[in-house]
């Protein structure tokens, strides 16, 4: 697929639309449009390319089985549908490294079987599967399953701090204090600006049907939070207090999010580089005191 301006359309201004939105890349040009929008059919004309992020987060998934798998199947189905009537040929569809499992560990590729019941990677499985019953030659679907995505964006919504880094390093920068339910807890997490950097390979594939694995580096929880206050000692001259609670939980195994087609990442400098643009943008906007 030529890259030079490739528009795309993203449907959803959840955390990662509102994110993408801001991207600046000379090969894309970025159009954002929200779900209620959409459903009403917005014309918007000349696109390339469809990135499909609607849904509930997994907090109000859990909240709302029903209401999770029924807005899942109706929006595929009227994107695959608008896809077909505007001549758009390739969706992309951000699905999530939990459909495999709650807690994953080992090594985990494309492949490797879906377990988790949770309604959000049950949610996100019923689209993978309405979509992958509809990829064709003439509509081609790229499933990306992302692992924990994090980072701070000033544009984005009030969803942000559901997510665990996010949260740590808004607690760590407002409360001078980051709190750890289980501190050997294991996941991989996703920069959003690696995330960005590739995102021209990742719309590139050009077959009927792919699923991709979108990892960057495991950490166990208690690491990020030292690498958190590292920073923040950095570029703010204290360090925050790190409080971990006593559970039950006591999860050691080693994790390894593998992708088939993607090169996996082995160095820190896009982890360090969002965990110090984060704490900007928290200490500049004061974001959710």
């Amino acid at each position: 697929m030529n890259l030079k301006v490739v528009n795309i359309l993203i449907v959803g201004r959840g955390y990662i639309g509102a994110y993408l939105k801001n991207i600046k890349n000379n090969n894309f040009n970025i159009h954002v449009i929200s779900k209620k929008n959409f459903l009403l059919k917005k014309k918007i004309k000349n696109i390339d390319i469809l990135i499909h992020s609607v849904g509930l987060n997994k907090h109000d998934s859990f909240k709302n089985k029903i209401k999770s798998i029924s807005l899942k199947k109706k929006i595929t189905n009227e994107i695959i549908k608008f896809c077909k009537l505007n001549y758009i040929t390739k969706i992309i569809y951000l699905s999530s490294a939990l459909v495999y499992s709650e807690n994953p560990s080992g090594k985990v590729f494309e492949k490797t079987n879906c377990k988790n019941k949770h309604p959000y990677a049950l949610s996100h499985l019923f689209a993978e599967n309405i979509l992958k019953k509809n990829s064709s030659e003439r509509l081609k679907i790229t499933i990306l399953r992302l692992s924990n995505v994090f980072g701070v964006n000033n544009n984005s919504n009030n969803n942000q701090f559901i997510y665990a880094i996010n949260n740590f390093i808004r607690d760590a920068v407002l409360n001078k204090k980051i709190n750890i339910n289980n501190k050997f807890l294991m996941r991989d997490f996703l920069p959003m600006s690696y995330f960005v950097k590739i995102l021209p390979k990742l719309v590139s594939f050009d077959e009927n049907f792919k699923i991709i694995n979108v990892g960057y580096k495991t950490y166990r929880l208690i690491k990020i939070a030292e690498i958190i206050s590292g920073r923040i000692k950095r570029l703010l001259g204290y360090s925050p207090q790190i409080v971990t609670m006593k559970n039950k939980y006591n999860n050691r195994k080693p994790l390894s999010y593998v992708s088939l087609f993607l090169k996996k990442n082995t160095n820190s400098s896009f982890l360090i580089e969002e965990i110090d643009n984060s704490i900007k943008s928290i200490k500049k906007f004061g974001l959710y005191q």
